[in-house]
């Protein structure tokens, strides 16, 4: 291997955009992207990408990515519109809905929780892109 070549520690690596993400929803509590909540959430979907890249698949990951999910399961039932806006977008990439009967179609999780659709058992089919909910 060269010289020029870094090897990126992927912990660190973590670490890193995991401070970026704290320092930004700090400012955004101070008022900063007030009128900017889109540049926020790009800004913040590009980290989380970064994150998922990271992370590989393994049971350690299904563990904390269930965990999480029944984190947010209990926050729900408390949060305002607001907050179940922001944690259904830690959760989705993309969700579609038919608004004639007010149900849910398809949903692309962020890859961090992809494993769990993926060993669900029921209820959902994978076109490729979307999972689809029966």
């Amino acid at each position: 291997m060269s010289e020029d070549k870094q090897v990126i520690d992927p912990e660190k690596e973590r670490a890193r955009v995991r401070h970026k993400i704290r320092e930004m929803r700090e400012m955004k509590l101070r008022g900063l992207y007030d009128g900017d909540e889109h540049v926020f959430w790009r800004d913040i979907q590009a980290f989380q990408e970064q994150l998922d890249a990271l992370q590989p698949v393994e049971n350690e990951t299904i563990a904390n990515s269930a965990a999480m999910l029944l984190d947010i399961q209990g926050a729900w039932q408390h949060a305002t519109q607001e907050e179940k806006r922001e944690l259904a977008q830690m959760l989705f990439l993309e969700v579609n809905c038919d608004l004639e009967e007010k149900r849910v179609t398809w949903v692309k999780p962020r890859s961090s929780f992809e494993v769990l659709f993926q060993i669900m058992d029921s209820g959902i089919e994978n076109d490729g892109d979307h999972w689809i909910i029966k």
